[in-house]
């Protein structure tokens, strides 16, 4: 079954988060921030659920990913946020 298309877009709705396209890994990384609500989710969770079937990356990989998915954030109320240990997603007030 084709996955159902974004009408202004055209993108697969799949791929869209909070109102922006994100690639499928970013995608994934993006869910899995949500998904863990205020316990946020630590580097190495992330990886291991994410590079199941890959090499893991270093973990300033995953910083970097992290900041390229705040890069198209910026349009919207939320970002990723990281106490050094664990990653969030949060409500930013509007710019």
């Amino acid at each position: 079954m084709p996955a159902e298309l974004c009408r202004s877009c055209g993108q697969p709705i799949r791929l869209q988060r909070v109102g922006i396209r994100l690639p499928p890994l970013k995608a994934s990384m993006f869910d899995l921030v949500k998904r863990a609500g205020d316990f946020g989710i630590s580097t190495e969770e992330l990886m291991r659920e994410l590079y199941v079937e890959r090499v893991p990356p270093k973990a300033n990989t995953v910083k970097v990913h992290m900041w390229q998915i705040n890069e198209l954030l910026v349009e919207t109320d939320y970002s990723i946020v990281s106490d050094r240990r664990r990653w969030f997603l949060r409500k930013v007030s509007p710019r």
